[in-house]
Order: C-alpha cells, then sequence, then structure tokens
C-alpha cells in the first residue's frame, strides 16, 4: 500500500463495532473527557443529550430556515429536524435513526448537515424529499464564542424537587 492510497475510511461496520461496544472508532481520537470510551455518557439518564440547532432568515422576511439535531446516547438515538417557511407556506421535515457506533456521522435520511471546519463552518444540506423542500446552504461563524459552564448550586448538594434545567455551551454565534 502506498501513502497516497491511505484515506480515512468513514465508513463503520456496526456490526463489528456491536461486538466491541461500547468501543468506536472516534476513541482513536484525543478527544475523551472521562476514562470512559465516547459512547459511554457520564450519566444513565434517558434525557441526556448533545444537540445543534440553527436558524437562518432572510433581510425582507420572507424566509426562515429552522434545522437541528439531537444524539441521545442513553437511548441510541439521533434525529434532526429541518423547519422551512417561505412566505407563510411551512413545512417541517424529521428524521430519526439509531445513534450507532459513528458519532461523527450527523445525517440522518434526506438531512445532511457537515462540519466543514470545527467552531467556524458547517454544510447544511436538505435532499429533495417528499415535502417538497430542500437547500444547501453554507453557516459561517464570524463571532467569537463564549463558553458558559453549567454551575449546580454548592452546599448541600441538589435543591428540593426536580433540578433546574441547566444550560452550557456557546453563545456568540451569528449567520454570515
Amino acid at each position: 500500500m502506498k501513502k497516497e492510497d491511505v484515506r480515512p475510511n468513514l465508513t463503520i461496520n456496526e456490526s463489528h463495532f456491536d461486538e466491541q461496544f461500547p468501543l468506536a472508532p472516534i476513541d482513536d481520537h484525543l478527544i475523551h473527557q472521562t476514562p470512559d470510551p465516547i459512547r459511554v455518557m457520564w450519566s444513565s439518564d434517558p434525557r441526556t443529550y448533545e444537540r445543534y440547532w440553527v436558524i437562518c432568515h432572510d433581510n425582507a422576511g420572507d424566509l426562515i430556515v429552522v434545522t437541528g439535531g439531537s444524539f441521545y446516547p442513553s437511548l441510541d438515538t439521533a434525529e434532526a429536524y429541518a423547519i422551512v417557511n417561505y412566505r407563510g407556506d411551512h413545512r417541517s421535515v424529521r428524521a430519526f435513526r439509531r445513534l450507532g457506533a459513528d458519532r461523527m456521522n450527523l445525517h440522518l435520511g434526506p438531512l445532511k448537515p457537515t462540519i466543514i471546519q470545527g467552531m467556524r463552518l458547517w454544510r447544511f444540506v436538505l435532499e429533495e424529499n417528499e415535502w417538497g423542500i430542500s437547500y444547501d446552504f453554507l453557516w459561517r461563524d464570524t463571532k467569537r464564542q463564549i463558553y458558559h459552564a453549567s454551575t449546580l448550586p454548592t452546599g448541600s448538594g441538589y435543591p428540593r424537587g426536580r433540578q433546574s434545567d441547566i444550560t452550557a455551551g456557546f453563545e456568540g454565534f451569528r449567520c454570515g
């Protein structure tokens, strides 16, 4: 095999990794936050998720596109959606699949988001489908992201009753 013949294999044989659960190809990367494999969530709570969403609109107010997706690792489920409203014609597309071993694969049905350059450039594609809407656009971040860590109350532990919903992540994004 020659050096130029070596290319990353972006396709994963699920049956191979099912027998090696919870290991996955992404575990080769130095991205772990805990000693566990990436497929092992820090919480067994089925409500634990990772999510992205983007909202774009034109300056005239004729078009709004909302798209996003979620991974629910404890449920082995992935979902994505697209909502397009053009001059009052409102259409939606939703897709679901088994999450599986390949956490880098954001594609679900006709929805094909792709991270081109992390924290900077994404491509969003909604292929032709039975709902009659499609798009293909680049989303470029033109702002510096600001990270906000989630915080829990200190002292005697969690408050009585349901713990408040906690949001952690980045803000400062803008469609450019």
